[in-house]
């Protein structure tokens, strides 16, 4: 988080979300391109990873092609029909195989394999509950299938039943213990409920059976970021990166567990070639703003921030950490605008709040600062700096005695804030209070001895 003086936060850069890059970036469930019984996890994004004539492709074609003539000789041929069901499912054509299972199961109504295939092409379309109720009742017919566990995990996964979903990759687990995917996607939702240490373990054992996935690498790297393990982080977005180097979220990642060591230079390397890499996405430009605005590159963040609203007009951080740069070059009116921006965008952000209620004291709009800060409070409890601003907005309006109140809770919170003590003396010594304010001229002058300065 980027500070000045305590007084400001802007917001931290932004992961990318996708697949590989620690995130687990899944979809939906759904099924092998060999058999039913195990899942890949993006179907969709398979395809995109694989040029449009590649080997795999055609050999789903071909199979499309091979079962529909069994088919047509002999179409009561009900594992023909999921076979032909998980191949169209693999194409992405799920509306195709939603019918071949739905066939299958009118066919043999007790196929559990049926039910299950049908379910994963649901989920891909986003029929949640269709797609559970159809994992449901595979595995209510056959409970030791460890990939039926597995898909209606990354269902419940995607529907954020995260703890539901643990215990379906718990229940894989035990049936198949040596599938490195299984605790790959057990981790991630562990990492989405904040169960990092078990994450990381889980992550461990994936790599242990599956030493050559960067996924794996990725998302250890981010469930040790969230531990505060940055140097262990990068270590593994290293080996994440030798095992695939073409993926942009992977440096965007890296770049943001590099900024939390401060090593904010290599981390405009990184976003450097995320977005070489990638330069359609956002939250590379904005995540490189941050970091160059740490250096002090204020043009250059904004020029990046710039260009990330342009990708994403929606993107509030993008504004709102804009707004925070515009204060350090002090364009107070182009910061108060940027802050409200992303408060109309994000109406919840308190941070927002935060800045716009300090960039209205500059421009003498004290009444709109007080009432952005007590907001901002309201949402995020109190800070010193919120004290601080209140106190000299206060003085501002000429609410001495107020203001005085405020800048006193503001050195209870910090007291070593020569700013404070500062503004504390100025509200004391216009309420007529001389002595009591040059008490404070002084211990300000004491905490940072060249604010007032030579002589």
């Amino acid at each position: 988080m980027k500070k000045k003086k305590s007084q400001k936060k802007a917001e931290a850069p932004r992961r990318s979300g996708k697949k590989g890059g620690g995130s687990g970036g899944r979809k939906s469930p759904t099924a092998d391109k060999d058999r039913a019984g195990q899942p890949l996890r993006d179907p969709d994004a398979s395809r995109e990873a694989v040029p449009e004539e590649a080997p795999d492709m055609r050999q789903y074609e071909e199979s499309v092609s091979s079962l529909s003539r069994a088919i047509s000789l002999d179409p009561t041929d009900t594992a023909a029909l999921q076979l032909r069901g998980l191949a169209r499912t693999c194409l992405g054509r799920h509306e195709e195989a939603i019918a071949d299972f739905d066939e299958a199961i009118r066919l043999d109504p007790g196929s559990a394999e049926a039910f299950q295939g049908r379910g994963i092409a649901k989920g891909c379309l986003d029929l949640f509950d269709e797609a559970l109720d159809d994992l449901d009742m595979s595995l209510r017919l056959d409970p030791d299938n460890p990939s039926a566990w597995h898909n209606r995990a990354v269902l419940r996964e995607e529907l954020q039943r995260y703890e539901e979903a643990i215990a379906d990759f718990d229940e894989a687990v035990r049936l198949e213990p040596g599938l490195a995917v299984l605790y790959l996607d057990r981790g991630i939702a562990k990492a989405a409920v904040n169960r990092y240490e078990e994450a990381v373990a889980d992550f461990d054992r994936a790599i242990a059976l599956s030493p050559e996935n960067p996924e794996t690498y990725g998302a250890r790297a981010l469930a040790k970021d969230n531990l505060g393990r940055h140097e262990e982080a990068v270590e593994d977005y290293d080996e994440a990166i030798r095992l695939e180097p073409g993926l942009g979220s992977l440096y965007n990642d890296r770049g943001i567990a590099k900024h939390s060591l401060g090593l904010d230079k290599e981390a405009v390397k990184d976003y450097d070639e995320a977005i070489r890499l990638d330069p359609d996405s956002p939250d590379f430009y904005s995540n490189r703003g941050f970091a160059k605005t740490c250096l002090g590159l204020h043009e250059e963040g904004i020029a990046d921030f710039d260009r990330a609203i342009s990708l994403d007009p929606g993107m509030a951080e993008a504004y709102q950490n804009r707004g925070f740069v515009r204060m350090d070059l002090m364009q107070f009116e182009k910061a108060a605008d940027d802050f409200t921006s992303a408060i109309s965008l994000d109406p919840d952000s308190a941070e927002a709040y935060r800045g716009r209620g300090f960039t209205q004291i500059p421009i003498g709009r004290y009444k709109e600062a007080i009432e952005d800060i007590d907001r901002a409070m309201s949402a995020s409890g109190e800070k010193d700096s919120d004290h601080l601003n209140l106190g000299i907005a206060k003085i501002g309006l000429g609410m001495y005695e107020e203001a005085i109140a405020h800048l006193d809770s503001a050195i209870g919170l910090n007291p070593d804030s020569a700013l404070a003590y500062e503004m504390r003396a100025t509200a004391k010594e216009r309420a007529g209070r001389k002595e009591e304010a040059e008490e404070d001229f002084a211990r300000a002058a004491s905490l940072d001895p060249d604010m007032f300065g030579e002589g």
